[in-house]
């Protein structure tokens, strides 16, 4: 009697496992993701090499960044996402003490990207791998701001839009018995030229954000 209620334990949870075996649900599905965001800024003045001693610099790349998005997964294997990302905003920051004077570089970086995603079940588990790749159109602006004796004294706005690559990976998990899939993914849009010597380059912009999706099967 032990050994049948045993078996029949096993065959319980054998079938329980398999019935969320595959982490990617074919069909469409809704999500949206928050993290943390890294927009490449300069790291040094734009307009030059000044004195330490007289110039003070400092540099904050990252911040609250967020993702929505939705998709559609032919099968458990492959599927394709279309989003909207909002990225931190990144600040190359330089005073002159004996000037009252300070410089703000301001990057920011909004995207709508198209992606493939391949997907890698772990069998049995409810989880798989991913990766994926894509383009992304990238809405690029840095702002440029000087002020003297707390008065702005120079602005200068410089925006680029342009196509860009992009790709990342994740892993994602299945809540049993129910259409919510987790995931933690991280992408990276590919940056274009050097935003020490051009306010018109592109930075790299990374996110690594924590999503949460809903399946409509």
């Amino acid at each position: 009697m032990k050994k049948i209620a045993k078996y029949s334990a096993a065959i319980l949870c054998v079938s329980a496992l398999s019935s969320f075996a595959f982490a990617a649900k074919p069909g469409f599905y809704l999500g949206a993701g928050l993290g943390g965001g890294k927009v490449g800024a300069p790291d040094k003045h734009i307009l030059g090499d000044f004195d330490s001693n007289l110039v003070k610099t400092s540099q904050n790349e990252k911040g609250l960044a967020g993702r929505v998005f939705t998709g559609f997964n032919l099968n458990e294997y492959l599927g394709f996402e279309a989003g909207i990302a909002k990225y931190a905003t990144s600040r190359f920051e330089v005073k002159v003490p004996a000037l009252s004077s300070k410089t703000d570089f301001d990057q920011s970086v909004k995207a709508v990207d198209v992606v493939a995603k391949a997907y890698l079940p772990i069998q049995n588990s409810g989880f798989n791998l991913y990766a994926l790749g894509g383009v992304a159109y990238v809405n690029s602006k840095m702002e440029y701001k000087t002020k003297i004796d707390h008065q702005t004294v120079d602005r200068v706005n410089q925006t680029e839009n342009e196509l860009r690559p992009k790709y990342g990976i994740g892993a994602s998990y299945d809540i049993p018995e129910s259409n919510l899939t987790a995931s933690l993914e991280y992408s990276r849009i590919q940056g274009k030229g050097d935003l020490n010597k051009s306010a018109s380059a592109i930075p790299n912009a990374d996110l690594l954000t924590f999503n949460l999706s809903y399946s409509f099967d």
